[in-house]
C-alpha cells in the first residue's frame, strides 16, 4: 500500500488499514505503510499516521518479517538493501536492482543486470538470488524470477525457462512435497 501526502500535512491512516503482524520470536511488531511524498521520496508512517521513517528513499517496498527493500536515491545507493522499522540499513545491497519480501526467512534479490538477455527474461530486472537475513546468497544459484516461500517451497524459473520449485535447502523439485 502507498500512500501520497504532502510531507508537512501528513494525515492519519484509517483505522481499517490497522494490522497486528506477528513476528516468529511471538513478538508483535506494528506494521508501516510506505508513503510518497511530494517530492516523490517514501517513507514509512504507522497505523496511528504518525511518521516513524522520514522520507528519504527513492523507492521502497512493504515491510515483511520485519524488514523492508528500499533503494537510496541517486547518489546514496549505499542507502539501498533492506530496513528495520527504525529506517536501520540491515542489510545491504548497493547494487541491487530490484528485491521481493523476506519470506520464511528468504527474499530474492536482483542484483545486476542480464549480460545476454532471452526471450525469458524480457521485462525482469537482472537475475534472481535468494538470500537469508544476513543478506547471504543461500544457495548459489541465479534465477529469471523467484516467488514467496510458502510451506518450505518457492516457485521459481530457472536460466533455461524451466518452472520449478526450490525447497529451504536449495534443492530444485519438480513439484512441491
Amino acid at each position: 500500500m502507498l500512500i501520497t501526502v504532502a510531507c508537512d500535512e501528513l494525515g492519519k491512516v484509517s483505522n481499517d488499514m490497522i494490522t497486528t503482524t506477528w513476528g516468529e520470536d511471538g513478538m508483535e511488531w506494528e506494521m508501516l505503510y510506505r508513503y510518497e511524498c511530494e517530492t516523490g521520496l517514501i517513507g514509512y508512517v504507522d497505523a496511528a499516521g504518525e511518521i516513524i521513517i522520514k522520507p528519504q528513499f527513492y523507492g521502497g517496498h512493504r515491510f515483511s518479517e520485519g524488514l523492508a527493500f528500499v533503494i537510496g536515491v541517486p547518489g546514496r545507493e549505499d542507502r539501498t538493501g533492506f530496513i528495520d522499522g527504525e529506517g536501520n540499513l540491515i542489510i545491504p545491497l548497493p547494487t541491487a536492482l530490484e528485491a521481493r519480501p523476506f519470506s520464511e526467512g528468504f527474499a530474492a534479490v536482483s542484483v545486476k543486470e542480464w549480460e545476454r538477455p532471452n526471450r525469458f527474461v524480457s521485462g525482469t530486472p537482472g537475475p534472481f538470488i535468494i538470500i537469508d537475513r544476513t543478506g547471504t546468497d543461500v544457495f548459489g544459484q541465479e534465477f529469471i524470477w523467484v516467488r514467496s516461500f510458502e510451506d518450505g517451497y518457492a516457485r521459481v524459473m530457472l536460466l533455461n525457462g524451466n518452472e520449478r520449485y526450490i525447497d529451504r535447502t536449495g534443492n530444485i523439485v519438480r513439484s512441491r512435497s
